[in-house]
């Protein structure tokens, strides 16, 4: 892990602030949909993708990519958890 529980807690906090500043100035937008996926996305951005914010043209870097390998993740954390449940 490359940042603390807190470091993340705090970035998603900032995302958030950022994502309420960004639909006041615009007078409109879904406050719920915005705020309910922060944390989700700050741990895949900051722990998980391999993203150079400093080259943001970098291969592997589009949305498709993004939900292709999100969801790899999933069906990986799933057949572990089912794993988990089948040994109880």
């Amino acid at each position: 892990m490359r940042h603390s529980i807190d470091e993340l807690e705090h970035l998603g906090k900032e995302a958030r602030r950022t994502a309420l500043e960004m639909i006041a100035s615009l007078g409109k937008g879904h406050v719920g949909g915005a705020l309910s996926i922060v944390d989700l996305l700050v741990v895949l951005y900051y722990e998980e993708m391999n993203v150079d914010p400093a080259n943001p043209q970098m291969p592997g870097v589009s949305a498709q990519n993004f939900w292709q390998k999100l969801s790899s993740k999933m069906a990986k954390e799933i057949e572990v958890i089912q794993g988990e449940k089948r040994e109880v």
